[in-house]
């Protein structure tokens, strides 16, 4: 049988939330074409955990679109962004998120081209 120290499942969650926001740091820099620190998306993710958004994909979808619009570095997320992912209760993650990334295509075409929400 195998047993896990006390300790054990805390270091587990820390290591995978360390490599998670390696990859995420990594997808964002290579989407958006310039570094992004990894430090920036470490208090991106906790900003997005606020706004109620739970899974990876939803919190790197948020990362992209926050450092795109200038947040990170210690810079808030535009009005915008707080006015979308701050709305409506009832309102899902997802149909957030697809309003976020209809925002960013009104207002972000020239950062990234071709961003779409649905």
């Amino acid at each position: 049988m195998i047993t896990m120290k006390e300790d054990q499942p805390r270091t587990l969650a820390l290591r995978a939330q360390h490599a998670f926001s390696g990859r995420a740091q990594a997808f964002v820099a290579h989407q958006l074409g310039r570094p992004v620190a990894v430090e920036d998306v470490v208090s991106l993710v906790g900003r997005g955990r606020l706004y109620g958004l739970t899974t990876e994909q939803d919190l790197v979808r948020y990362i992209f679109v926050a450092v795109a619009a200038g947040a990170g570095d210690g810079a808030p997320d535009p009005e915008w962004v707080l006015d979308i992912l701050c709305g409506p209760e009832g309102v899902t993650a997802q149909d957030r998120l697809l309003r976020l990334f209809d925002g960013a295509a009104r207002r972000l075409p020239h950062v990234v081209p071709g961003i779409t929400g649905g």
